[in-house]
């Protein structure tokens, strides 16, 4: 996917969405700064796991050792802002957005406010919640 492709938003829930929105935003910056063609990044998935972020991206192969160079250079920037959207979500409660702590308590790990976890929130409760970019049979929501 690339880096500007609005699905990769919408593969988490809504209170973590504004924090990826950011992450691509901040990402398409570093490239820009770095004279970088979106096309040389590649977002392969972005998810939820184990209650924390999942931001799975590479460099698209190229040939120029100069550009392969800028490549390195940008990798330690764009790995620092997805570790820094990764520790932001730990503490981001992602179905409304709060403040929220790793919850345990129910069948699935999440991060949850107090307010989801007494309403005891989960993925399944809830259609209305889009954490996955399809539904079981595969079909765009």
């Amino acid at each position: 996917m690339r880096i500007d492709d609005k699905a990769i938003i919408g593969c988490v829930g809504d209170g973590w969405q504004p924090i990826v929105a950011g992450l691509c935003k901040h990402i398409k910056f570093i490239l820009k700064r770095y004279g970088l063609d979106i096309e040389l990044l590649n977002v392969a998935q972005v998810k939820e796991k184990l209650g924390g972020l999942r931001f799975y991206w590479c460099w698209n192969s190229t040939e120029d050792p100069h550009v392969k160079r800028i490549q390195d250079i940008a990798h330690e920037d764009i790995r620092d802002l997805v570790r820094a959207a990764e520790i932001q979500c730990d503490q981001t409660c992602e179905y409304c957005g709060e403040s929220g702590e790793l919850d345990d308590t129910q069948s699935w790990i999440k991060v949850r406010c107090p307010e989801c976890k007494a309403k005891k929130r989960n993925w399944r409760d809830d259609e209305d919640d889009n954490l996955f970019c399809s539904d079981a049979r595969g079909e765009e929501k």
